[in-house]
């Protein structure tokens, strides 16, 4: 059975972490992504990133984000490296890049280059801020994205500073809408025949994740207060409490009805009809003092015992997982969210699985990261080029 996007060719130009993982993801569907790289290689191949892996060891961050793709390493910046560049975009459906505005167009590789080779392509931008910011031109990284999109003001505990999210959620969020875009592009097209650019800004997309909370100062004026240990606009025990064995459980609401059986499960049923705590109106009003109350009777158990007790009673509760715990829970297996690829280092490799799932055409992870230039040649012959011709540009460096 064909994959979703097999017969799709992308050309893969970009760099680190949003455009990457971009490719990735339609990679998964199946669709040819090209990562044509200079000849020194992506940056994220730099003995920077790859010093923080034992020689042997695959280099995790490229791995994460260049799976499943085909490597051309060829001197771009030469006119004989932009005409491959070029003819292999005429051949291609799909063009995405994350340079900064104008750096790209200077390489003589924008939209109005690409698309007068062809008119059908999908040029899809990924970049800090989009083109038509007054901060177009600014470099942005992950960091950046979120600090200045209002999340890290929300984070943390109430009186301590601005706190980073422990994961690149800035450049993973917006690369998977990157993808939507694409996708979105792509489906037009087959409906009109008509190609055109997708542009996608990791500030933007930091917006959007957090509409409602931005709504809510929109609407009032108020500025949601820092989530601390639960999430600052939901009301009740929206909390993580600290457990015996020094675990963590997540508990989401315990409102009515669900308030007596948590009373129940925690063995502590004097808190039901407690006129402190005995309706939701007054355990959001006394909400600080119940959460000490209960952090001393979590403390009494360990993690997995309150578990069991509190799924008797049908509350929404879960363990606070680390990545070994979420990695061994049956769970993602039965998802297929870990995958075994094999490496060019000769090793077998695990990664994250694609959560996209499809009856009828169902994604794969075909292979993990490429070697720089892994593919030039390969992908050389196919536009046309001859081994002499190769022969010749290896000569003259432009491979």
């Amino acid at each position: 059975m064909k994959r979703p996007l097999e017969g799709i060719k992308v050309l893969d130009i970009s760099r680190a972490q949003m455009g990457p993982y971009a490719g990735v993801l339609l990679a998964d569907m199946g669709a040819d992504v090209i990562k044509v790289e200079p000849k020194t290689g992506d940056f994220i191949r730099s003995a920077f990133l790859t010093s923080w892996y034992p020689p042997g060891t695959p280099d995790c961050y490229c791995l994460a984000h260049n799976r499943g793709k085909r490597s051309l390493a060829i001197d771009y910046h030469s006119p004989k490296g932009r005409e491959a560049v070029l003819k292999l975009a005429e051949r291609s459906d799909v063009f995405l890049q994350n340079f900064r505005p104008g750096i790209i167009d200077a390489l003589g590789f924008g939209y109005k280059d690409v698309s007068a080779f062809n008119p059908r392509i999908i040029y899809a931008n990924a970049s800090g801020f989009g083109r038509n910011s007054p901060l177009a031109s600014s470099p942005a990284f992950d960091l950046i994205g979120v600090a200045m999109g209002g999340l890290m003001s929300v984070t943390g505990d109430p009186d301590g500073p601005p706190t980073p999210i422990g994961a690149a959620v800035g450049d993973q969020v917006g690369a998977m809408m990157v993808a939507l875009g694409i996708m979105t592009a792509l489906f037009v097209r087959e409906r009109t025949g008509v190609g055109q650019e997708v542009d996608v800004a990791m500030l933007d997309v930091q917006l959007a994740m957090q509409t409602w909370e931005i709504t809510h100062y929109l609407v009032t004026g108020n500025l949601p207060r820092k989530a601390g240990r639960g999430l600052g606009l939901v009301p009740g025990l929206w909390f993580i409490f600290p457990c015996k064995d020094d675990k963590w459980i997540a508990v989401a609401g315990a409102q009515d009805p669900r308030w007596p059986g948590f009373c129940k499960a925690l063995g502590a049923e004097h808190l039901k009809n407690d006129p402190r705590f005995e309706t939701a109106e007054k355990r959001e009003e006394n909400r600080d003092e119940l959460v000490r109350i209960l952090d001393e009777i979590f403390k009494k158990r360990p993690a997995d015992e309150w578990m069991e007790r509190l799924y008797q009673e049908d509350q929404v509760v879960g363990p606070v997982n680390n990545y070994a715990d979420i990695m061994a829970h049956p769970h993602v297996k039965a998802n297929d969210m870990l995958v075994t690829l094999d490496h060019h280092l000769g090793s077998r490799v695990n990664t994250v699985g694609n959560p996209i799932k499809l009856s009828k055409t169902p994604l794969e992870i075909r292979a993990a990261d490429p070697v720089l230039g892994q593919h030039t040649e390969e992908v050389l012959l196919e536009l046309g080029y001859t081994w002499d011709d190769i022969t010749k540009w290896s000569d003259e460096e432009v491979i």
